[in-house]
């Protein structure tokens, strides 16, 4: 079918005759190319496929078209031995004013509207005057824009422009106290954007909020699905990096740092949880019950130091024996002798030292046996006098001496 286009009749020639012969040949013109035009089945199923191969077309190949489109148009602007541009234009200006007077003085506003369109859009340039007293003042320039804003390679752009060319807020002198500059809001059908001086600090596109060279500040936020953050992001103290999140530095168990990434989780160097599950701490307070396969004390093995133990452990009947020495009936005893807790006569318990030879021994001090009540008993000094002292000595008469 291909793309057909008429041209609009020109009406030239004084006389009616002239006119009518006129427009004789542009009917003729028209006649000819709905004649020569395809307007057979085929001819428009292929439009339609080219119009679907235009937006499958792969990413790259249609930059690089549209790329060679831009080139030439710019080459022919440039180099065009005649180029005419026509366009309806209109402008008006709007005015007004206000001011109050009191007691307490005078306060003045001046504001201007200028308004331009033509035939790819409308501008509004909006001018702000206001002072009191002398004392302050404010201007401010600002503006809207609708209809065609900026170029995406040679696709036109249609949208509302909202900017602030410059606002300023001063005490009458030149002192200023406020001023904002060169700040702009666009949006279009598929983008709203963000610039300052000239460069897009952010912007809302494709189901996505970006900010290539600004920052994000909220009071609160809930976030749903996936938070993405390249490598050197920073978080409040913390730094992403390609393998770790960490404080001060990318270092696992360093001395100032607090690290989490591939090589483990460490708080400082005290304590340390590496890739492989290895724990190392200076100290732990744990409750409730640890399982583990070994447990170590100062380097040695928990369950060898218990092997070595129950090996020299045997139980017996009643008791238990440890390194030949019995542990049974309320005795300790060996192939030497025992020593016993058993009942006498006087007591309801006593303690039995009994063996072929029964030796007491100081190695430093004295040797002191007493009864209960301290009112019997026998001290053998260190210096080998020896003290008795006895309410009465049974089996040794008084008149016999004991020692020669």
């Amino acid at each position: 079918m291909g793309s057909l286009t008429l041209a609009y009749p020109s009406i030239a020639g004084k006389t009616t005759q002239e006119q009518l012969e006129s427009m004789r040949r542009y009917l003729c013109s028209v006649t000819e190319q709905l004649n020569l035009a395809d307007w057979s089945a085929k001819a428009t199923l292929t439009e339609i496929a080219q119009a679907i191969d235009a937006d499958s077309l792969p990413e790259a190949e249609k930059k690089t078209t549209l790329s060679g489109y831009a080139a030439l148009k710019s080459l022919i602007i440039k180099t065009a031995d005649f180029a005419a541009a026509n366009s309806e234009t209109w402008s008006t200006k709007l005015s007004g004013s206000y001011v109050a007077i009191s007691d307490f003085g005078k306060y003045l506003e001046k504001t201007q509207l200028t308004i331009e369109g033509n035939s790819v859009g409308i501008k509004q340039l909006y001018d702000y005057t206001a002072g009191v007293n002398n004392q302050f003042s404010v201007n401010s320039q600002q503006y809207i824009k609708t209809g065609l804003l900026y170029y995406n390679d040679v696709t036109p752009v249609y949208g509302v422009g909202v900017g602030n060319i410059e606002t300023k807020v001063t005490d009458g002198g030149e002192r200023v106290i406020d001023q904002t500059k060169n700040e702009l809001v666009t949006v279009t059908p598929d983008r709203v954007s963000f610039w300052q001086d000239g460069k897009e600090v952010a912007y809302l596109s494709d189901k996505k909020l970006h900010f290539p060279s600004g920052t994000l500040e909220a009071a609160g936020a809930v976030l749903s699905g996936k938070i993405t953050a390249a490598a050197d992001s920073t978080f409040g103290p913390w730094t992403i990096s390609e393998s770790s999140i960490f404080r001060k530095a990318n270092e696992f168990g360093g001395s100032a740092s607090m690290y989490f990434g591939t090589s483990g989780l460490s708080i400082k160097d005290k304590f340390k949880v590496d890739a492989n599950g290895k724990l190392t701490c200076t100290g732990a307070e744990i409750g409730g019950t640890i399982n583990a396969t070994d447990l170590k004390l100062d380097g040695t093995s928990i369950q060898t130091k218990l092997k070595q133990i129950m090996d020299e452990i045997n139980i017996i009947s009643n008791g238990l024996e440890i390194a030949g020495t019995n542990f049974s009936n309320g005795t300790i005893g060996g192939a030497e002798g025992s020593l016993q807790f058993t009942s006498s006569s006087t007591a309801e318990y006593a303690v039995n030292l009994s063996g072929p030879a029964v030796r007491i021994k100081s190695t430093k001090g004295s040797v002191y046996l007493q009864n209960k009540d301290e009112s019997a008993w026998i001290q053998l000094l260190a210096s080998g006098k020896i003290i008795f002292h006895a309410a009465s000595i049974e089996g040794i008469s008084t008149a016999t001496p004991v020692f020669g």
